[in-house]
């Protein structure tokens, strides 16, 4: 028994070790060491261990043991209800506001190697149909897509459904007025938009990110809708990422690859923070930040937003945070974020929808007096 303890102290230190470097790329942004910025993607795998060795040490009563990862743990006590959350919902909150986030994958979504046309459009169609029906049984009062296109001639469409089935009668895009069709960052709502502008930043070949300031009956508000730079994965990648978790693949330069889209990304949407937090932080009104950040929630672009800003999830979440529905573990990507001076989170929601490779988010909120 003695040895074994000494096997489980040894590896309890390892992992212990391994939690406390996982919150190094939440600290540390260097272009030097970029590889770092990997490390935050196994926080989840080492804080479970770590909790198990935490019922092992309870087991074989050896408790004293139990505070190497209890400390691991607490150093960043704030992490785990990024990952994991537990919270009370406050429903049916009068004189409140909905707002639906949802990144819909240009409704291709499963439509990988289908090369019969008709086939296609057809589950372009179904995918369509299926969203349109989620954000009518959310009643949101504001709907941000991101990765979108619909063709504004298209009566199927799902611009058109939102217009004019749905009664999202305001809308915001780059595009509008386009007789060809609306795309990207797009802004709908159900009471009047005021005023509107994007922020764009072509250095970093990001998508277009908007913005529109909204008159509610609970006052006015400013709503950014942004899409920071995509991993950029394609088919061979995803394929390949499947492989090396089953362990089927010895290709280096496949793996090589995947690492490298993954750091320059994360390296670029720093940047991209960096420009877009100067311009919302001279916002004046109430503001909500919604959108696909492609980041998860131990970064240090993540935190870039957090100096100011407060996580729905951590405010209203319940369960495991994850938000994109995909073969490779990007946890939680979509966020909505906010002043927590001005907004009071009620509700939050991510179902589990198979109609994108992300889940919408959906949050209910109020605006302080």
């Amino acid at each position: 028994m003695f040895v074994v303890k000494r096997i489980f102290l040894a590896l309890n230190i390892i992992v212990a070790l391994g939690l406390l470097a996982t919150y190094i790329p939440y600290h540390v942004f260097s272009e030097s060491i970029p590889y770092l910025t990997l490390l935050g993607y196994v926080y989840p795998f080492f804080l479970i261990v770590n909790v198990i060795f935490l019922f092992i040490w309870l087991l074989i009563g050896s408790r004293r043991f139990m505070l190497i990862s209890i400390a691991a743990i607490l150093v960043h006590l704030n992490f785990v209800t990024r990952f994991i959350n537990v919270s009370s919902q406050e429903k049916n909150v009068e004189n409140s506001l909905t707002i639906l986030t949802y990144n819909v994958n240009a409704f291709r979504y499963d439509t990988e190697g289908i090369e019969d046309s008709r086939e296609l459009q057809i589950k372009i169609q179904d995918n369509i149909d299926s969203i349109a029906a989620f954000v009518s049984s959310t009643k949101a009062d504001i709907v941000v897509f991101q990765d979108f296109f619909s063709c504004s001639m298209d009566k199927s469409g799902m611009h058109n459904r939102m217009m004019n089935v749905l009664n999202y009668k305001y809308y915001y895009n780059i595009y509008k007025g386009s007789s060809y069709g609306v795309a990207d960052c797009v802004i709908y709502s159900k009471y009047l938009i005021r005023e509107s502008g994007r922020i764009v930043d072509d250095d970093y070949n990001n998508a277009t990110m908007t913005w529109s300031d909204i008159a509610t009956p609970q006052g006015d508000i400013r709503i950014y809708n942004l899409h920071l730079l995509s991993y950029q994965l394609d088919v061979d990648s995803k394929e390949a990422y499947s492989k090396i978790k089953k362990g089927d693949v010895n290709d280096k330069s496949a793996q090589k690859n995947i690492l490298r889209k993954l750091v320059v990304k994360d390296k670029y949407r720093k940047y991209q923070v960096d420009d877009i937090l100067q311009t919302i932080s001279k916002t004046e009104k109430p503001y909500i930040i919604a959108g696909d950040f492609n980041t998860q929630p131990f970064s240090y672009v993540y935190k870039q937003f957090m100096e100011n800003h407060s996580d729905a999830f951590v405010s209203k979440g319940n369960g495991i945070g994850r938000t994109y529905n995909g073969v490779f573990p990007a946890y939680r990507i979509d966020y909505v974020m906010y002043k927590s001076e001005d907004i009071k989170i009620n509700t939050y929601e991510s179902p589990d929808l198979d109609f994108s490779d992300h889940y919408p988010v959906v949050v209910n909120f109020s605006i302080k007096d």
